[in-house]
């Protein structure tokens, strides 16, 4: 009996990992949609109910199989990542912390590691494949950019109007040059965060009690994000001033998209506190939705909605 109870957490060890390989083999021959959020899911789910050497275990033996079956150092480095990260939060979660401490802990690692299996592949194979993808990304977006300068000249758009077109497509290249750093941390977010909530749900399923974020209507930032916001919006403001100081810019940007994005947030929260109270219909809380994400004085009117809120709590809540 007792040799019994000792073998269940090997066994659930070897399924997690192999649900890991399935999982990732998958994603590398049939890549679906954001399929990939879901690899640390399994390595979560052994650590919480675990421990976290046997979940260290797991990871490394199913990054190793992943790279025979997907043929490539690749697929190693990826699982590795998803690993890692569902080692922090698998262990947070266990460590019975707050979900945003077991948030902040996942994004942290999807960073760390991210970063260093990333230069560890550089350093083996000797091809910087960042630089390479960013390249590539950045001439397909030049090549459909000329594409429809072109359309546009065929259905014969005057001169003025297409040298305006060109101007606002090269402000937009330059725009998302300027914002690059900041993208492997809302990539780290959205991986923590969409990894939570699905470890969560499985969780849960097999009866077992984690903690989740509140509600979307009653999610609130410390006041100390506004004070961020203003300071980083003060000095974009500024950055007119050193159009020279090129590294002084990008961090500054980088910054201040980092607290305009938590605001907006705060702000949609506050307006979807509000349809609830009153009842809105699903057509308009759909059309909220619409415009709040394609419509940029809407976005901005959230965002000031979220700094207002940050001070005056309207909806009288606590921090969460």
């Amino acid at each position: 009996m007792t040799e019994r109870i000792q073998a269940k957490p090997l066994v659930e060890g070897a399924l997690l990992a192999a649900m890991t390989v399935l999982l990732a083999t998958i994603n590398f021959y049939l890549p679906i949609p954001f399929l990939s959020l879901a690899l640390p899911v399994p390595i979560i789910v052994l650590v919480f109910r675990q421990n976290l050497n046997l979940g260290i275990m797991a990871a490394g033996v199913a990054a190793f199989l992943s790279g025979i079956l997907a043929g490539g150092i690749g697929q190693t480095v990826l699982v590795l990542v998803s690993g890692a990260v569902g080692l922090a939060l698998g262990e947070a979660m266990r460590q019975q912390f707050s979900p945003s401490k077991v948030l902040l802990i996942g994004t942290l690692a999807a960073l760390i590691f991210g970063a260093a299996m990333v230069g560890l592949l550089i350093w083996v194979t000797g091809v910087n494949n960042i630089r390479l993808y960013i390249d590539e990304m950045f001439k397909a977006f030049q090549q459909s950019s000329d594409q429809v300068v072109r359309l546009y000249t065929r259905l014969g758009v005057g001169k003025a109007q297409l040298d305006q077109l060109k101007a606002m497509q090269k402000n937009l290249t330059a725009g998302v040059r300027l914002l690059l750093p900041s993208l492997p941390v809302m990539m780290a977010v959205v991986q923590a965060g969409a990894s939570y909530w699905l470890a969560r749900k499985v969780l849960l399923r097999l009866g077992n009690s984690v903690p989740g974020f509140p509600a979307f209507d009653r999610w609130r930032f410390p006041r100390y994000m506004v004070v961020g916001f203003l300071l980083s919006w003060l000095l974009q403001l500024r950055t007119s001033f050193f159009p020279h100081r090129e590294i002084f810019i990008v961090i500054v940007a980088n910054i201040y998209v980092a607290f305009l994005m938590v605001l907006f947030i705060q702000g949609l929260s506050v307006v979807w506190y509000y349809m609830n109270r009153y009842k809105a219909s699903g057509i308009v809380k759909a059309l909220v939705l619409f415009l709040s994400f394609s419509f940029p004085p809407a976005e901005m009117i959230l965002v000031w909605i979220g700094v207002m809120d940050g001070w005056l709590n309207y909806r009288r809540l606590g921090r969460s």
